[in-house]
């Protein structure tokens, strides 16, 4: 799916039946992103096996399981793989697809194995040094949030932010993670709160 076809997409969850279904006709894959929490139940064909557990390492390292679930049980990687295949531009992918060699290649000179075989704190410590070697690209200039999703982030960058975006769309996320409220009945645009509390998902399941 093209950005045009995903901004309309974007058009149709914003305005509901406000469009006529014969203002355009969606392709497939925009009715593969409308499906919503069924978009991930859909079958990637993008990576190579060893490509998808990696990917899966990744993303359970950013988002790990602790009282709540990881982002493997939220199925961030799948999300993750059907976002590049579908979503992402070719130069995107490409910084994708490269940055998990580097992450493998960087595992094997440091550790002498590949990331999967790596533990928990080592894992984490060479992720925390592809992001501290990006530490000085714009995509970490503080408030750089809501804007469109920036093509020439290095790859820890974009990793992170689609795995962020994965688990805090997806209804593990959104309702075990976040708290839940379908229907609020009316607006508050500032609720307090408490030391320890969630934040309000944003998105509707």
């Amino acid at each position: 799916m093209n950005r045009r076809e995903f901004l309309q997409c974007a058009a149709v969850l914003t305005a509901g039946t406000a469009f006529s279904s014969n203002l355009f006709a969606l392709s497939q894959s925009q009715q593969n992103f409308l499906q919503g929490k069924t978009f991930v139940k859909q079958k990637p064909t993008l990576y190579s096996n060893e490509q998808r557990t990696l990917v899966a390492d990744i993303a359970e390292t950013i988002i790990p399981k602790t009282d709540t679930p990881g982002a493997t049980e939220a199925a961030v990687p799948t999300f993750i793989e059907l976002m590049a295949q579908h979503w992402l531009n070719s130069e995107e992918n490409e910084t994708l697809e490269k940055g998990l060699i580097i992450v493998d290649d960087k595992s094997k000179q440091q550790y002498g194995k590949t990331f999967s075989g790596l533990t928990t704190q080592q894992k984490q410590e060479l992720l925390q040094q592809l992001e501290q070697s990006a530490v000085d690209h714009p995509w970490y200039q503080r408030g750089n949030v809501r804007r469109a999703f920036v093509s020439s982030a290095p790859f820890i960058c974009m990793i992170k932010e689609l795995t962020v975006w994965g688990y805090f769309t997806s209804e593990i996320g959104c309702k075990q993670a976040l708290r839940y409220n379908p229907m609020p009945m009316h607006f508050d645009g500032e609720v307090t709160l408490q030391d320890g509390e969630a934040a309000w998902a944003e998105f509707r399941l």
